[in-house]
């Protein structure tokens, strides 16, 4: 646009030094686009070296092969090594991995009905009270349907104080959801079993089994007793006899 301006007040019989200062430029540059032609050429299009390897690079991509050891691969090609630059190779790997995502089926967000989902967790923020910031924990409740949230400010995180802000907060929206879900909360679960069993989720409900820091001192028998499962130590009290039948 600026060159066809220059070509255009020239053509009115402007100076070079009155056009610079019209347009903006050295009166230098002024001179020099007069010479030139309006238009500039453009450059050829050069079709990459490494759109033949397109398919090779995409098997590469879906094999989750790294992108050096794909430049590695292309160079050692007998047929055709590629002789290109290491950044050249990585853009166009980028850009097909770019077309892969893009092609792939989007993410299902988990749905439920109206008032069928209501998800718990912790939290903790600072905050500033009379001049000095602390540490503030807040239980935070999200339905997941109408992704309404609700929080209530807590200075603890035991269980009595979490099943009174679930209530607060549940009363205040007037209604109970049927399913509640945790995110691994540690005020609800005593930790993860190798075979999760439902049941286990609230505490009491299983107790953790005590372990010995140091067996030899302790004896065999005791440390035996108490680090078993409490289900093979149930099994043991609960052996059935043929004389007397079930013994506590």
């Amino acid at each position: 646009m600026a060159r066809s301006t220059i070509k255009f007040l020239k053509q009115q019989g402007q100076f070079d030094t009155r056009i610079a200062s019209l347009v903006g430029c050295d009166r230098h540059t002024v001179a020099r686009v007069l010479t030139e032609p309006t238009d500039r050429p453009r450059r050829r299009q050069r079709a990459s070296t490494l759109e033949e390897r397109r398919a090779a690079v995409r098997s590469w991509i879906a094999e989750a092969i790294p992108t050096t050891r794909m430049l590695e691969l292309a160079r050692q090609d007998p047929a055709a090594p590629y002789t290109g630059g290491a950044s050249t190779f990585y853009r166009f790997v980028a850009r097909l991995r770019a077309e892969r995502e893009a092609g792939a089926s989007p993410v299902i967000r988990f749905e439920g009905l109206p008032g069928e989902y209501v998800q718990w967790d912790w939290g903790e923020a600072r905050v500033r009270l009379g001049g000095e910031a602390v540490k503030r924990v807040f239980l935070a409740g999200r339905l997941k349907y109408s992704r309404v949230s609700a929080i209530r400010w807590r200075t603890q995180m035991d269980l009595e104080t979490l099943l009174r802000a679930m209530l607060e907060i549940v009363a205040g929206w007037g209604g109970v959801p049927w399913a509640w879900v945790f995110d691994n909360m540690k005020t609800v679960t005593l930790g993860r079993d190798a075979r999760p069993s439902p049941g286990r989720a609230w505490p009491g409900n299983r107790r953790k089994p005590r372990r010995c820091r140091k067996p030899m001192a302790i004896g065999r028998a005791s440390c035996s007793a108490t680090s078993a499962p409490l289900s093979d130590r149930w099994r043991r009290r609960r052996r059935p006899t043929a004389s007397t039948g079930w013994r506590p």
